[in-house]
């Protein structure tokens, strides 16, 4: 209880939804290939260290949200219409999203990134975030960017031009 005599309003660890949206100077169908490979996305994503095939479509993830390092079982739905990643996790990190690419031009790309992070405890979950909550996708997309422009255009087997 506090001075007032009131109970404390019990802290809750909510998920963290984080949305971003950014052009990137490749097209969709070399950064849909690129994106294809799932060990790439450590490039990328925040949190994501490393990435392990389990089977079809499951990867095993090592990830570091907060001070504390855990892995996250996944699957990953991948939809070539939509040009779309989706990820759930199974077990471990609460760590899910999507990334959806839709073409703007011959040589570049929109993508919309969607990640959703719960932390394991609160003191994992506190962060400043300013009144906002899209910075991890934001820096997600910018870190994307730079491994583009760092590549040149990626060919669709992945290797650099």
């Amino acid at each position: 209880m506090d001075a007032e005599g009131a109970a404390p309003l019990p802290l809750e660890v909510v998920t963290v939804s984080s949305r971003a949206r950014l052009v990137v100077p490749i097209g969709v169908d070399d950064l849909y290939s690129w994106l294809h490979d799932v060990g790439n996305w450590p490039q990328f994503l925040e949190g994501l260290e490393a990435v392990e095939p389990l089977g079809y479509r499951r990867y095993r993830w090592q990830v570091t949200f907060g001070r504390r390092p855990g892995t996250c079982d996944v699957v990953v739905s991948v939809d070539p219409q939509e040009h779309r990643f989706s990820w759930r996790h199974l077990a471990g990190t609460p760590f899910d999203g999507t990334i959806r690419l839709t073409p703007v031009t011959e040589d570049r790309t929109q993508v919309d990134l969607v990640v959703d992070v719960k932390p394991l405890d609160l003191l994992d979950g506190v962060v400043d975030l300013g009144g906002r909550d899209d910075w991890m996708a934001e820096r997600d997309l910018q870190r994307l960017r730079d491994v583009v422009a760092a590549r040149g255009a990626l060919r669709r087997d992945g290797e650099a031009v």
